[in-house]
């Protein structure tokens, strides 16, 4: 697998904690410590607008809700952005801890907090429909099952649980499989029964949910694993990062996960996107640099079409001051989002 990444994204002056692609791969944004989101289009891999101070403590998470953007925050409450305008649409207040994470599956909200709660949200409302409680620590992160009401968290409890979001209940617990805090969760083959999950103890687990056992576990990485992501449109494959690298994994056979592939990076990474179109990927390091890449996988064939595509633009950019300078804030908001 090549090295050297694609492009290197320097606009956050602290390290990159979240990072997601729009559905149609044409947008790309990113949320860091230094309190700002940034939305890129990848096919220029220009910066197209930044909120500069888009929360009052560092946003810990961005996903995209439609055409729209969420983002969450140490300042313990979420927002949602109208990416024609830049403006805010809602502020989500309602949790007592850092907002952590958020999901938004089936176009629905729901957000993780260190108070130990998840909560369910309507867009158009700022206060939550519900806060569910059951986690003894707080709760990093969340994934909804697509089109189900099945939510599972990943907790400082070094427990997963599984939530109805109808009644806003838990209805299980997977415990006893890792021996720290569970940072991630994903449904890496888009099946009700496969869960998988990484931790503080540098393990990745599988999980069956009707059993709430662990089917296969695999430490592959020398520190904390920090983060997971499901291929879009390609059950069983993820990516995980930890320590400095990124690693690819095909979990069709749940009892035996294979490697497909790794990449080094100079630097420790905080999280991890991959494209809908599956060509590339970008990491988040704690350097405050997203690094874009040809994702494992890509043929030699299409590496050629992509970098030849990219060598021009990238050849401009690097010679372009405003992309080296720390705070970039031109344009102040979006005039030319285009979703298909």
């Amino acid at each position: 697998m090549r090295s050297e990444p694609l492009h290197s994204f320097k606009e956050h002056g602290w390290q990159v904690a979240s990072a997601q692609f729009s559905d149609c791969s044409t947008y790309l944004a990113t949320g860091a410590w230094d309190k700002s989101a940034v939305v890129y289009n990848v096919l220029d891999l220009k910066p197209l607008f930044r909120l500069s101070v888009a929360h009052s403590l560092p946003i810990t998470c961005v996903r995209w809700l439609d055409r729209d953007l969420v983002t969450c925050s140490a300042d313990r409450c979420a927002a949602l952005w109208d990416t024609s305008n830049g403006e805010r649409s809602t502020l989500f207040s309602g949790h007592t801890g850092w907002v952590l994470s958020c999901d938004t599956t089936d176009n629905t909200i729901t957000t993780t907090s260190w108070d130990g709660t998840l909560g369910l949200w309507d867009p158009s409302r700022p206060a939550p429909l519900n806060l569910m409680s059951g986690h003894v620590a707080g709760v990093w992160d969340c994934a909804t099952l697509k089109s189900s009401q099945v939510t599972a968290s990943a907790s400082e409890d070094c427990t997963l649980r599984l939530w109805d979001r109808r009644t806003a209940t838990s209805f299980s617990t997977l415990a006893g499989g890792h021996d720290d805090s569970v940072l991630s969760v994903c449904w890496p083959a888009d099946r009700e029964f496969v869960l998988a999950s990484d931790s503080t103890d540098c393990s990745i687990l599988l999980w069956d949910t009707r059993t709430c056992k662990p089917v296969t576990r695999v430490e592959s990485h020398t520190d904390s694993v920090k983060e997971l992501a499901p291929l879009p449109h390609q059950p069983g494959i993820m990516a995980s990062i930890g320590d400095s690298s990124l690693k690819i994994w095909d979990t069709s056979d749940s009892t035996n996960i294979k490697l497909l592939g790794s990449r080094s990076f100079p630097t420790d990474l905080e999280c991890v996107a991959v494209s809908p179109d599956r060509l590339t990927h970008v990491c988040g390091g704690v350097n405050s640099t997203t690094y874009m890449s040809l994702f494992v996988g890509v043929d030699d064939d299409a590496h050629a079409d992509l970098s030849q595509k990219y060598k021009a633009t990238i050849n401009r950019i690097n010679e372009e001051e405003s992309n080296k300078i720390v705070g970039y804030s031109h344009p102040a908001h979006p005039t030319c989002l285009r979703f298909p």
